[in-house]
């Protein structure tokens, strides 16, 4: 069922329909829960990679962003052990000092 959701996904813009080639369209009605199913996965290799248990304070994750809470040294670690997955899944990490924003919010740590 779901490859032949995958292989009939169509989205409209201005009047036109366009297939989906590749991947889940922006949209989707299921996309969220697809695409939750499918990263869990990616989500029990990082969180229980020995590399980075002792350095994570905590990780959450809406779709395709992600939340990580742990020192700023530590993003090598993280990038790596969360690009393993999947190679054609590349996570960038985005880091603004205490400050980032994540979905709608702007996040500060503050002393």
């Amino acid at each position: 069922m779901i490859g032949l959701m995958l292989r009939h996904q169509y989205v409209c813009y201005q009047d036109s329909y366009f297939k989906a080639a590749l991947g889940l369209a922006t949209g989707l009605a299921a996309g969220v829960f697809l695409s939750n199913c499918y990263l869990d996965e990616s989500d029990c290799i990082f969180v229980n990679d020995p590399a980075v248990q002792s350095k994570l304070y905590n990780f959450k994750r809406f779709v395709d962003d992600g939340l990580i809470l742990g020192k700023r040294d530590n993003e090598i670690t993280f990038r790596s052990s969360m690009n393993s997955f999947h190679p054609c899944i590349s996570w960038e990490l985005s880091m603004n000092g205490p400050r980032v924003q994540y979905l709608d919010l702007d996040l500060e740590l503050k002393p």
